[in-house]
């Protein structure tokens, strides 16, 4: 049988900061035909759970595959393991969230759906395992629904210096005006973290209280279905002297959220160079209001034509934490090499 390495496993890579010391974990080499049912098995075991009746599982392929049944019956569920082979388990049975423990890649995978399933907090130790062979699960698992109103929201601490105050204009103006129907109606700004109290007064000066909601806190696992739901992403650089400078992580997961980046700061700045590159959105200046105006209609339009999108494409996938990853590793190989050969020259 043809073996093939399995891409969800080709390797994982650590890099352990001041030793510049690099693990590359290879892909598992396995059999293309029983790699369909080793993937499958660990769901249908949580599956099962939730069927009526006595299920039971014959293993014919591996020994030991039944150990995340034990973390299963902490949720709930009412499986036994019979031999090392065989395992019956009983349904229906309600799961309720634990804190629970991979085994290893799938029966980790297998945790991940039982804590979809199951009511409350599922907290999921080693989950390294669960990382090594779905990457970004958790982007993947909150794939929801855009919100039907015009929503803009912006993921992160705005401080005074990041008080866009030409926005919060643009938007009561456009407003004011009400050249825009249903603008107002369907405006609904959402502030996800801490907010500062002049951002605070801009809003209240422009008469947005009724469109703005702010959000002290949510957790990250909430943030992500957050942007990936909104019809598109504030982003606020710091109005400072260094402003060109100023790359925030959110960026990055902004991009891999696939909404469109609505960014205020320098137009000649590293974010605007990002933005371009990977076409994942624009940015205006900070004192560019009428700037700020056209962008914002020119969204809601596209919004309500439902053409508020953007592209995956190569250039963003260069900004995932793989890319980034080989390329870190190729740089320290660089290093590595120029390191050998100056040894022999010194020689």
């Amino acid at each position: 049988m043809k073996k093939i390495f399995n891409d969800w496993t080709k390797f994982e890579i650590m890099l352990l900061s001041f030793s510049l010391l690099i693990v590359i974990i290879s892909g598992i080499l396995c059999n293309s035909t029983v790699l369909t049912i080793i993937c499958s098995i660990t769901g249908i075991l949580c599956a099962l759970t939730q069927a009526k009746g006595k299920s039971i599982i014959n293993e014919t392929i591996w020994e030991n595959r039944f150990l995340n049944l034990a973390e299963l019956n902490k949720m709930g569920a009412t499986a036994e393991t019979i031999t090392k082979s065989k395992a019956v388990i009983v349904g229906t049975t309600p799961l309720k969230g634990k804190k629970v423990k991979a085994t290893d890649l799938r029966a980790g995978a297998s945790l991940v759906i039982a804590g979809l399933i199951a009511e409350g907090k599922t907290i999921i130790e080693n989950a390294d395992y669960i990382l090594r062979g779905y990457e970004n699960i958790e982007e993947k698992l909150t794939n929801v629904k855009l919100s039907s109103d015009f929503t803009m929201s912006h993921v992160g601490i705005v401080g005074a210096a990041r008080n866009a105050v030409r926005f919060w204009e643009a938007l009561g103006e456009i407003i004011k005006e009400d050249n825009v129907k249903n603008f107002s109606k369907l405006l609904k700004i959402r502030l996800i973290g801490q907010v500062d109290n002049s951002v605070i007064e801009s809003i209240k000066k422009n008469s947005l209280e009724d469109n703005v909601e702010i959000i002290p806190y949510i957790p990250h696992e909430k943030v992500i279905a957050e942007q990936s739901s909104s019809q598109v992403l504030l982003l606020f650089i710091n109005n400072s002297p260094n402003a060109k400078g100023i790359m925030t992580g959110k960026i990055f997961e902004y991009m891999a959220s696939g909404r469109p980046i609505f960014a205020i700061g320098p137009t000649d700045g590293d974010t605007a160079i990002i933005l371009d590159k990977t076409k994942s959105g624009f940015i205006v200046d900070f004192d560019d209001k009428d700037g700020m105006k056209n962008a914002i209609i020119d969204l809601f339009n596209k919004y309500k034509e439902n053409q508020l999108t953007t592209k995956k494409n190569e250039v963003v996938e260069n900004y995932s934490r793989r890319a980034l990853a080989k390329d870190y590793v190729n740089l320290i190989e660089t290093i590595i090499d120029t390191f050998h050969s100056y040894k022999k020259i010194k020689k």
